[in-house]
């Protein structure tokens, strides 16, 4: 019997095929196949980027992202400590929290790896002083490894936490405190590098090919995940095996292509707001990385200065149903929908027959199982968009296991890479938020900025 793929993506319901005859829907299969020469194009152009060293997210280079050092690493920091303290923002923290949602102590997995539940991640990435104050307060130094993430080792946010917590560190560790700290930044350049150089600190490479939110697979993700006791083989495997499929060609043999062309078959007909329903709690942080990787590579300028991209919109099965639902089936069509649905829980729970008067609530409930209701929500919800003629992929994963998750960031990055060439914009670059950096280090008085202060004064008045 042939196992189910790791991550399936099925279309149908996103095209007029698959949805009543009755209901006018400007997206059909023939749209969709004819998109198929603009997406060997754009695989195509990422291949050459590969080829030239610019772009190797997919490569999963086991050596040049430092996965053994990553393991051992953690293996040193989980004998002394029971806390790992990630410091970061943007694509070297959300990894991080995708994966503790999904497969740490707190995720509710009904398998439990060798040593999980002890060792739990903190993730710091926001310099709201009462955050950082309550974080710190629940942590003991003493007991707590520190991992500062930034590629360019020189990140606004990342450094000033950096600066609050290494006192708190000496604090309590004195000169002791090098051995509790771990820097995640590129290997030959940037300031954080410097540091690691000159302190002695244990160091992580972040390849010049990877960009920040297309890492999670490396050390800025694989560190804390192997600290958490989880499986590092199982996560690379299955990333290992949606690249496969994302190198080949054709909308049925290639997962990507068909997310990525259905988006883009959408855009063309009005659709601009990229909705990732995710019916499973322990998968709701996933999307907030996705929305991340969405909005930061596809919100672009054209090279003729017209402006193009994709809102995310990362939602949760069946909370959001009760809220967002109305607005998804009779609000704007410039959704496009995917509900992200697991096969198997691992973990259920009977819904019971009640004694006496106690049994009136939800009577026609008994019997059923917690699994069963979550399932019929995805369904309904499916059915209700439909029937608005109203756009729906559906993806689906066996389980949620280290394997799946892999699996899951390498469909969506190839997808985001494929959409970006489609749209005729760079998925790799953030002018936009470095701008944002610009102006906010201007402010601060940052040597060099001084003339990004002053635009920041005039453009608000000050």
């Amino acid at each position: 019997m042939t196992a189910p793929p790791l991550v399936s993506v099925d279309v149908r319901r996103a095209l007029r095929e698959g949805m009543p005859a009755n209901l006018s829907v400007p997206v059909g299969a023939d749209e969709l196949e004819r998109l198929t020469p603009a997406l060997s194009d754009a695989a195509d152009r990422l291949d050459a980027r590969e080829r030239a060293g610019e772009v190797g997210f997919l490569g999963l280079d086991h050596d040049a992202w430092g996965l053994e050092a990553a393991r051992e690493a953690a293996g040193r920091l989980r004998e002394t400590t029971d806390v790992l303290l990630v410091l970061g923002i943007g694509g070297s923290a959300l990894g991080a929290r995708a994966m503790n949602r999904a497969l740490g102590p707190d995720s509710g997995r009904h398998e439990r790896p060798d040593g999980l539940g002890r060792h739990r991640i903190e993730v710091l990435d926001t310099v709201d002083p009462s955050a950082v104050i309550a974080t710190l307060a629940r942590l003991d130094p003493t007991r707590t490894a520190v991992a500062v993430i930034s590629k360019s080792g020189g990140t606004l946010e990342t450094m000033a936490l950096y600066r609050v917590v290494q006192p708190w560190l000496v604090a309590a560790l004195g000169d002791r405190w090098p051995r509790h700290v771990i820097a995640v930044t590129d290997p030959e350049r940037g300031d954080l590098r410097a540091l690691a150089d000159a302190v002695g600190l244990t160091s992580l490479p972040v390849p010049d090919d990877v960009g920040g939110r297309f890492s999670v697979l490396t050390a800025v993700g694989t560190l804390p995940a192997a600290y958490l006791g989880l499986d590092l083989d199982a996560l690379l495997d299955g990333a290992a095996d949606v690249a496969a499929r994302a190198r080949q060609r054709g909308l049925a043999a290639n997962p990507a292509w068909a997310f990525a062309g259905i988006h883009h078959a959408w855009y063309a007909a009005g659709a601009r707001v990229s909705v990732l329903a995710t019916y499973s709690a322990r998968l709701r942080t996933l999307g907030d990385w996705y929305a991340q990787l969405w909005a930061e590579s596809l919100g672009k300028l054209q090279a003729d200065g017209t402006s193009v991209g994709w809102t995310p919109s990362p939602a949760e099965g069946p909370a959001d149903q009760h809220s967002q639902l109305q607005l998804w089936q009779q609000g704007p069509r410039d959704k496009l929908i995917s509900v992200l649905g697991v096969s198997d829980h691992g973990v259920d729970l009977d819904v019971t027959s009640l004694p006496g008067a106690a049994d009136a609530p939800g009577r026609w409930l008994a019997g059923r199982t917690l699994s069963e209701l979550l399932e019929a929500e995805r369904r309904g919800t499916i059915a209700a968009l439909v029937q608005a003629g109203r756009p729906v992929v559906e993806l689906t994963v066996p389980r949620v296991d280290e394997a799946t998750i892999g699996g899951l960031v390498v469909l969506l990055e190839a997808a985001t890479a494929l959409a970006g060439h489609l749209l005729e914009v760079d998925p790799f670059d953030q002018p936009g938020v470095e701008g944002g950096k610009r102006f906010a280090c201007g402010l601060l008085g940052r040597p060099g900025y001084e003339s990004d202060g002053d635009i920041v004064r005039q453009l608000l008045g000050d």
